[in-house]
């Protein structure tokens, strides 16, 4: 009697220890798949921050380059306003010369 005690016994311990083998390897297997998927997202994080890095050096660029770009507008501005400046200045001395008077004169 005992002995086909123990052996139920060892049978049962048996098909526990299957058991048990069956879920780890099953959460081996699901630990393998999150590490997997972890490494893509980390993969991918860097990626994008890369991306990002050089989105920002591109529009640092772009800025600058908006920047040269104001700067040689408002030069040029000065330069159209002397320039009509200096044109009103010959139209006076051309009227003046053709005996035009002014209003204050």
């Amino acid at each position: 009697m005992k002995n086909v005690d123990a052996k139920e016994f060892l049978e049962s311990m048996e098909k526990q220890q299957k058991k048990v083998d069956d879920e780890t390897k099953g959460e081996k297997k699901q630990l393998f798949q999150a590490t997997s998927k972890l490494f893509e997202l980390k993969e991918g994080e860097a990626n994008l921050y890369s991306d990002i890095q050089g989105t920002m050096a591109a529009c640092r660029n772009l800025q600058s380059h908006i920047n040269k770009l104001a700067q040689e507008f408002q030069r040029q501005q000065e330069l159209l306003y002397n320039a009509e400046y200096q044109i009103q200045l010959m139209e006076r001395r051309v009227a003046k010369a053709r005996g035009e008077m002014t209003v204050e004169e």
